[in-house]
C-alpha cells in the first residue's frame, strides 16, 4: 500500500518493479475504490535511483478527496505495477476495541 499526502507540491513515491521495463513515457492514474471513478492521470518520470524501485515525483490534482484508491503504473503499453493508493493526511487507522469476556460452566 502507498501513501500521499493531499497536497498540490511533488511528493516522492516508491513503487516497487516487477521486473518488466518501461518502454516509453511513464502514467500513473488512480481510480476510487468507493465509485470506480477515475479521480487523476498524471505523467511522471522515474529518476532511475534504484533497480527495486520506480522512484517518482507525483504532483497531485488540487480536488482530490481523501480515501483509498486503486493505481495504475503503465508506460502506454503495458502496466508496469498496480495496487492500492491512500491519500490523506491520517495514516494511522483506527481500530475497534472489544474486551470479550468468556465463561465457563462446569458439569454436575
Amino acid at each position: 500500500m502507498l501513501y500521499l499526502h493531499n497536497i498540490t507540491e511533488a511528493q516522492a513515491l516508491f513503487i516497487p518493479k516487477d521486473g518488466i521495463r518501461d518502454t516509453g513515457d511513464l502514467s500513473l492514474y488512480a481510480k476510487s475504490t468507493i465509485d470506480l471513478d477515475r479521480k487523476f492521470d498524471v505523467h511522471v518520470i522515474d529518476l532511475d535511483t534504484s533497480d527495486l524501485y520506480y522512484n517518482l515525483a507525483v504532483t497531485l490534482p488540487a480536488d482530490i478527496p481523501n480515501g483509498e484508491y486503486e493505481y495504475t503504473l503503465t508506460d502506454g503499453v503495458s502496466t508496469l505495477s498496480t495496487g492500492l493508493l491512500v491519500i490523506g493526511d491520517n495514516f494511522h487507522p483506527s481500530q475497534y476495541e472489544k474486551t470479550i469476556t468468556y465463561e465457563q460452566y462446569e458439569t454436575e
